[in-house]
């Protein structure tokens, strides 16, 4: 099951990563728990990367918004994410 965590590190990845990165978030949201440990064992410097920007954020910056737990309804638009 994803943590509150891991959907906000999907959630950076998606708005704030590149092209790639933005792939690995959709497949991430996509995937069971063993091929999201997979995907995290793959790429751990890329998902320590999404996953900390939040803490290097500022304050009152864009990336501070992401920095809570998401709502149902966020969770359910990640879910609606169309081809990258």
């Amino acid at each position: 099951m994803k943590t509150s965590d891991d959907l906000s590190t999907i959630s950076v990845m998606a708005t704030f990563g590149g092209r790639f990165a933005q792939a690995l978030a959709q497949a991430a949201l996509a995937a069971d728990d063993e091929n999201l440990a997979k995907i995290k064992a793959t790429w751990p410097e890329l998902w320590h990367k999404y996953a900390t920007w939040l803490n290097k954020a500022e304050p009152e910056g864009e990336v501070r918004r992401w920095n809570r737990v998401l709502s149902d309804e966020e969770i359910a638009d990640l879910y609606k994410l169309g081809p990258l």
